[in-house]
């Protein structure tokens, strides 16, 4: 047992069986203890580097060290250090967890569409050995040919459980906890109720194949129905909306700088009934404020995106650090363009 494995039982059982299960439907060899345990420790190694860089290069511990000037310097220092390490930690932990629950969302997902591509022509050839006068197992086993991928070797692992002496329909319950696929699932469930009420199997596998195929047909065609809100979505968070930041962003500046070459001792505040003030905000704070706008913009058009194109939000995982890369880098180049023409307007 590994170091990794030992700090992993430590934490709660229900925690290890999810993070086992979804291990499982992300097709990753290894224990959850581990996985938990390498999480824990790239998280506090994560939060003590944070935490050095805090201490030494910026002037964050004094921020937590304030409010206890009162205990004398030394404390306070030690108060707040203590109180800013373990707010760092908290924050490591989170982020450390939620990019490593990403990635297996990530890889769910491939091996979630790579299953449902092939699967309806899986059952059917294994819908044509039931009828040749295989039995179930022995269907599925010689069905499971390499051009079918990952099902293939999935097949091929819950079938050897059944010839180990496993019955068919435990078999069946292992193969479909190891995608995380509605439509294996309640293909599992069908030929388990076959089985188990003596119905026609090669009927119900020729049948559950041609409703798959139709469902993703329909899936197709809904898909492609909304291709101009795609364009529309892509083309308003990646050109439209960093391209108005742009713009914004040198009136606030030029306006910012005229105002600050007008003479104080003058009064030109007021002309008639219309006054004049200068920009409530600093171009540097709307520059932070519109980033932050282009990071949350982008966030919600990939998943936005995700739901149009596969009916699934959890997709836009793969689709946000396109979105992110790509909306910050127009923002970027707008900004650059928009000064450049316009550099020697009023300054």
């Amino acid at each position: 047992m590994s170091g990794f494995d030992r700090i992993g039982r430590f934490l709660p059982r229900g925690i290890i069986r999810e993070v086992s299960r979804f291990l499982d439907m992300a097709g990753m060899v290894g224990e959850a203890e581990g996985a938990l345990g390498t999480i824990a420790f790239l998280s506090v190694a994560f939060g003590l580097i944070l935490f050095l860089i805090s201490v030494f290069a910026t002037d964050y511990l004094l921020l937590f060290s304030q409010p206890f000037a009162g205990a004398g310097e030394i404390a306070a220092d030690i108060v707040g250090g203590l109180i800013m390490f373990i707010v760092i930690e908290i924050v490591a932990v989170i982020a450390v967890s939620m990019i490593f629950y990403a990635y297996l969302i990530v890889q769910i997902d491939a091996r979630k569409r790579e299953l449902e591509a092939v699967l309806p022509d899986f059952l059917q050839l294994s819908a044509a050995n039931v009828r040749a006068g295989l039995p179930i197992e022995q269907a599925l086993w010689r069905a499971a040919t390499p051009e079918f991928g990952i099902l293939s070797k999935e097949v091929q692992n819950a079938m050897k459980r059944t010839f180990s002496g496993e019955s068919i329909a435990d078999s069946l319950t292992y193969l479909s906890g190891r995608f995380n696929s509605k439509y294996l699932q309640r293909t599992a469930s069908v030929l388990k109720f076959g089985i188990a009420s003596g119905g026609e199997i090669g009927e119900i596998l020729e049948r559950t194949a041609s409703d798959l195929r139709k469902m993703q047909i329909m899936y197709k065609e809904a898909s492609s129905s909304m291709v101009m809100y795609v364009i529309f979505i892509t083309f308003a968070a990646l050109i439209g909306a960093p391209f108005l930041f742009a713009v914004s962003y040198k009136l606030i500046a030029t306006l910012g700088a005229v105002w600050a070459h007008i003479p104080t001792g003058q009064n030109f505040q007021s002309f008639g009934l219309i006054s004049f003030s200068p920009p409530q905000i600093s171009a540097e704070d709307f520059k932070v404020f519109i980033v932050v706008a282009t990071i949350i913009t982008s966030l919600f058009a990939s998943f936005i995106l995700a739901v149009i194109r596969s009916g699934s939000a959890r997709d836009g995982l793969t689709l946000l650090p396109f979105f992110l890369i790509a909306g910050l880098g127009f923002l970027f180049l707008f900004i650059s363009i928009v000064n450049s023409l316009l550099s020697n307007l009023f300054i």
